[in-house]
């Protein structure tokens, strides 16, 4: 372990009167993970999670769940609400740019996951450019003045972003390629395994040449939504078409998936090889997540899937 990617929302440095979030405690722990990270020798890419008024829809942009309305640069309050998502960027920029911060946290995600198709290509991508221009105004130019700047694809792939702000100042593109979100596949784990390096390898590889640094600022070892809540509290699972009334049938059931004590070697053996094929493809790279609650979520439980 080398490295953390550390989200936090918006709400720890302030929220408004009408908003149900809790205010600042999560800069308190920061502060701790910073002073843990300086500690143990970690570097910190700080990624702010969630955006005022919604970047995406998602429950973890502090809307209730998938669909939810998105109100960045888009919808009423959509201007207003990237306004203050600059004031909150040029906050965190100007804090984890001191001295005593700069080398524990030399990157900074400014937005995750924005939602391009919803917010507009033109618009987020003016966003992209506003935001670092900004940030370079602050901190400077060159090595060491300021964090590396990490930009999401927007889930608009990598190659789509290859022309972006020729000249910038170190940035770098974050890819989440996950294997759950989308339509179910039922094909055999040993065939999950080639997807990596069939399906993201030559993208990441190209995303270098044609763009800079590149990494994936998150993946995990799941092949399915099974896991606690995983997809939104109540909210099922796509592979025992119970997603909220959606699916396209039931491909099987979660327990197998869950129970990851009765895992037999040979399937421990497949997710290892599954998991280096990752690591081989994407070359840089953060595990999401690195613990949680042993067991709820035995896919994307970084620290547990080591020791199994």
């Amino acid at each position: 372990l080398n490295w953390i990617r550390l989200p936090i929302p918006f709400w720890a440095i302030e929220k408004y009167p009408d908003e149900p979030f809790l205010e600042k405690v999560a800069w308190k722990y920061a502060l701790k993970a910073f002073k843990w990270a300086r500690k143990y020798g970690l570097r910190v890419n700080l990624d702010l999670h969630t955006i005022p008024g919604s970047q995406n829809g998602y429950n973890h942009s502090g809307k209730g769940g998938a669909g939810g309305q998105v109100n960045f640069l888009h919808g009423p309050m959509g201007l207003a609400n990237a306004q203050r998502t600059l004031d909150y960027i040029r906050i965190i920029t100007e804090f984890i740019s001191q001295p005593e911060y700069a080398p524990v946290v030399p990157m900074f995600g400014f937005i995750n996951e924005a939602l391009a198709a919803t917010i507009g290509v033109e618009q987020i991508t003016s966003f992209y450019v506003q935001v670092h221009d900004m940030i370079r105004e602050i901190t400077g130019r060159g090595q060491g003045k300021g964090p590396f700047l990490s930009i999401h694809d927007s889930f608009r792939g990598l190659a789509a972003w290859k022309d972006l702000m020729p000249g910038h100042d170190r940035v770098a593109l974050d890819v989440h390629p996950y294997l759950i979100f989308v339509n179910v596949d039922r094909t055999s784990l040993n065939s999950q395994i080639q997807k990596p390096c069939r399906s993201w390898a030559a993208d990441m590889n190209s995303s270098w040449t044609d763009f800079g640094v590149s990494m994936a600022g998150e993946f995990s070892l799941a092949i399915n939504d099974c896991g606690l809540w995983i997809n939104g509290v109540g909210a099922g699972t796509r592979w025992e078409g119970t997603f909220n009334g959606q699916g396209d049938g039931v491909a099987g059931s979660c327990a197998e998936w869950n129970d990851w004590q009765s895992w037999t070697q040979d399937r421990k053996d497949d997710f290892r090889a599954f998991a280096l094929r990752n690591f081989d493809a994407l070359g840089h790279w953060f595990f999401w997540t690195w613990k949680i609650v042993r067991g709820i979520r035995p896919l994307a439980t970084g620290q547990m899937d080591l020791q199994v």
